[in-house]
């Protein structure tokens, strides 16, 4: 890995928060929800579809006009009979990919090709409980409408939920889906796709090594999103190595990596995937699912090549994953 000067990069003050100028903000969904709070992208008729799910990323973060997410330049690298469909949604966890992904197959099931999955960096956060508590179960409706659905319109179920989530929260120490929770996420959403013959790709986060423990810019720390005695120790734990890191860069000792991954481990404040994490992925892989890499398929650098913040890649890696996608589908038909 190429580890670039702290100081050398600076960020755009439109690509922090929500960039809320650009109306980002309204694709932030309610995290007490599995479903979309905004307007899904429009499916073509008559087309087959690569269906991509995901978080931030996908979506393209921190706007759409700022970055080309990887399903919008896979387009140039598909058959015209194809159609890559961005259904990304900031803040998603596997647990509201899967449940997503359930609705998806329902709707287009017989015209889908492909689906690619991206999910992790917000998986291996701690929110003030897991996504299975403020979410709830999955598969219960009410005349064809999800039943959490419409318990959402009611105040009263509303402010008993508060309730409940406010007592289960405590001294949390747990991530929002833990890691083996998100494996078998994956393990179901590959199933349900393999059930009705869809292929699968999944894509594997990148993780920034340089940016500082729990901020989500260079100059604005999150520490007072601390829930929990354990996040605020773990973050302390993490600034401590990520300074030691830091030092050892600045007098070229190698072992700087080691410690830079190791904050990266500690810190639960920044959607940053972790290694139990990857390691379930891996697992799913075991099992004949295509992988892809980000650090595989971009020459491994930091800022500002490879990264454009604490977790979101270049529209150049971007460019390079949906290559990759459409090779390992067979589907390398467009032009760069």
């Amino acid at each position: 890995m190429v580890m670039y000067p702290i100081e050398s990069f600076t960020q755009s003050s439109e690509s922090h928060e929500y960039n809320r100028s650009r109306g980002a903000a309204r694709y932030v969904p309610d995290d007490a929800r599995w479903y979309r709070l905004e307007v899904e992208p429009p499916i073509p008729d008559g087309k087959t579809l690569i269906l991509n799910l995901g978080d931030s990323t996908t979506w393209g973060w921190p706007s759409p006009g700022d970055v080309r997410p990887y399903p919008v330049a896979l387009q140039a690298f598909l058959p015209d009979s194809v159609r890559s469909v961005n259904l990304g949604v900031p803040g998603y966890s596997s647990l509201q990919g899967e449940r997503y992904l359930r609705q998806l197959l329902r709707r287009y099931g017989t015209r889908i090709r492909a689906v690619t999955f991206y999910f992790g960096n917000n998986d291996a956060t701690e929110n003030g409980s897991p996504d299975s508590v403020r979410i709830g179960p999955a598969g219960i409706s009410f005349m064809g409408r999800p039943l959490p659905g419409l318990l959402e319109e009611l105040a009263l179920y509303r402010a008993m939920r508060y309730v409940i989530v406010m007592f289960l929260r405590g001294d949390n120490r747990s991530p929002r889906v833990d890691a083996g929770a998100y494996g078998d996420n994956l393990r179901r959403m590959v199933k349900m796709c393999r059930e009705i013959g869809v292929d699968v790709v999944m894509i594997e986060p990148m993780v920034p090594l340089s940016w500082p423990p729990g901020h989500l810019t260079r100059s604005m720390s999150l520490s007072d999103r601390v829930s929990s005695s354990w996040s605020k120790a773990e973050l302390a734990r993490s600034e401590t190595l990520y300074a030691e890191g830091v030092g050892r860069v600045g007098r070229q000792d190698s072992s700087y990596q080691w410690f830079l991954s190791e904050a990266v481990e500690h810190d639960w404040i920044l959607p940053r995937i972790k290694r139990p994490w990857r390691d379930q992925l891996g697992l799913v892989a075991q099992n004949g699912v295509t992988v892809i890499r980000a650090a595989d398929v971009f020459i491994e650098a930091e800022f500002p090549y490879t990264f454009i913040d604490y977790c979101h890649p270049s529209t150049a890696v971007h460019q390079a994953i949906a290559r990759r996608i459409a090779a390992d589908l067979g589907l390398l038909g467009g032009e760069e």
